[in-house]
């Protein structure tokens, strides 16, 4: 049944390499017109280079030679950038709004497989998923931009998923759930950017998110909600030696706590970082980056806005466990060293520590379990056709040392350490092949339940346009 079942998903994959191309009649029709007048400009360009040459000949050989007339030039004379723009104005029409219009997305097939043991606590698992991405962003001039996009989501569970976009094949063929992704609008003044100050912006609404670092506090596919402010400015800048520090505050709505006796939970977040290139070391620039962050999840451990047991967080009562998740103030340091050295291909390696200062559980109720750690490395870059990345990273996340919740779903939230390998190969620009493996195991095992290991498998077709 199985080996049926993954031939017919096999046969998907193929469909998908083939289909390298689709569009709506209506874009189709923007684009030719576009096309034909940027040609007429072109043949006009032909034409003023023709004559620019016509002119400088008759002066160098007093008329005795003349170049031919470009092919296509001749039909452009007299034409115009004031009759491009009226002609491309009278053709598009209704598709004005298209100017600034950036439109995107992507299609991600996967397979999943997952082992646990022992197996009494939970049995194998294959899953065949999709997650489709598709939105756009509208620049309005060089100040403000905003972006919306959609997102397939669990329809299980649509409303309160968080961390994941994957829809599972299942359900007897039911129709699967759109979500909103992301939903922001974007303030970039240029007047702030004065002398070394750069990069300062404000974002507000639902966005992509702004903190960096590895998977140990946020999944990749958290979507955070509030407003965010970015600046940077020059600090260093030599012949071999350049340096940006940046600078990021946030405040983001967690839980609304009105209308019952909870607080309102929100996480206030602020980041420093250095952003350096150096040149001389190697032939390529060695580029190094180190963060600072600070994050005061204001409110998020009262017993209504916390759900007692969460992605690896324990309570101390009804929980089968003791680890107590009393607050959560966390300190993150995030360093990474990017290098090219001949004929290792790119290398990128990393480390990351991260404590919670706010877990203060005496010892004999579970307290100490507020750290983290993780550490790295990356060859390659799969960004070009044909270029492929392979990474490893292994991970040591404490019960209480992060909310659990929205660290890396595939991972398994806190209270878990293990392996995690990974690897891509880009086919095309717009066409990547990722595959990824998960060995991790429950760190508190020796208090708590058995050892509950965990192998995790991921096979991705991912097409992007």
């Amino acid at each position: 049944m199985m080996n049926r079942f993954l031939k017919g998903f096999g046969g998907l994959f193929i469909f998908m390499f083939a289909v390298t191309s689709a569009g709506f009649a209506d874009d189709a029709q923007v684009m030719t017109m576009v096309k034909d007048l940027e040609k007429k400009m072109n043949d006009m360009q032909k034409t003023i280079d023709w004559q620019n040459q016509k002119l400088k000949t008759l002066e160098q050989s007093k008329g005795s030679y003349v170049p031919a007339a470009p092919e296509g030039g001749a039909a452009a004379e007299g034409y115009s950038t004031k009759n491009f723009e009226t002609d491309l104005k009278e053709k598009l029409g209704d598709y004005g709004w298209i100017n600034g219009m950036k439109f995107g997305g992507d299609l991600r097939l996967r397979y999943e497989g997952r082992m646990e043991r022992p197996s009494s606590t939970s049995n194998d698992q294959n899953r065949f998923r999709y997650r489709l991405r598709y939105g756009f962003t509208k620049t309005f001039n060089e100040e403000m931009k905003l972006g919306f996009r959609m997102v397939s989501a669990p329809g299980e569970s649509a409303s309160l998923t968080r961390n994941s976009t994957n829809a599972t094949f299942d359900n007897q063929f039911a129709f699967k759930d759109i979500a909103i992704d992301t939903a922001y609008a974007t303030y970039t003044p240029t007047w702030a950017n004065y002398g070394p100050v750069k990069g300062v912006a404000v974002t507000a609404g639902k966005f992509e998110n702004p903190i960096g670092g590895s998977f140990m506090v946020w999944d990749g596919d958290i979507m955070p909600e509030g407003i965010y402010e970015t600046a940077a400015f020059k600090a260093i800048s030599t012949d071999h030696l350049n340096t940006d520090v940046t600078f990021l505050a946030s405040q983001f709505v967690v839980e609304e706590g009105s209308g019952s006796e909870n607080d309102d939970a929100e996480l206030f977040a602020w980041q420093v970082g250095l952003d350096s290139k150096i040149t001389g070391v190697t032939d390529d620039p060695v580029s190094v980056k180190n963060t600072l962050t600070w994050y005061d999840w204001s409110d998020l451990a009262e017993p209504g806005n916390f759900g007692g047991v969460a992605g690896g967080n324990f309570t101390a009562a009804g929980t089968g466990g003791t680890r107590l998740a009393t607050a959560f103030n966390v300190l993150q340091l995030y360093n990474e060293i990017g290098f090219k050295v001949d004929p290792v291909p790119a290398t990128k390696l990393w480390f990351e520590w991260l404590t919670n200062t706010a877990e203060n559980a005496d010892d004999s109720l579970g307290g100490g379990q507020d750290n983290a750690w993780g550490i790295g490395i990356k060859l390659g870059k799969a960004k070009d056709p044909k270029t492929w990345e392979v990474g490893y990273g292994y991970y040591w996340l404490e019960a209480n040392s992060t909310p659990g919740v929205f660290t890396d779903s595939d991972f398994g939230g806190t209270d878990r350490r293990g392996s995690v390998l990974s690897a891509k190969y880009a086919f095309t620009k717009y066409l990547q092949l990722v595959a990824a493996a998960f060995w991790t195991n429950r760190i508190t095992a020796e208090t708590l339940t058995a050892d509950e290991a965990r192998n995790l498998y991921q096979l991705d077709l991912i097409w992007k346009f």
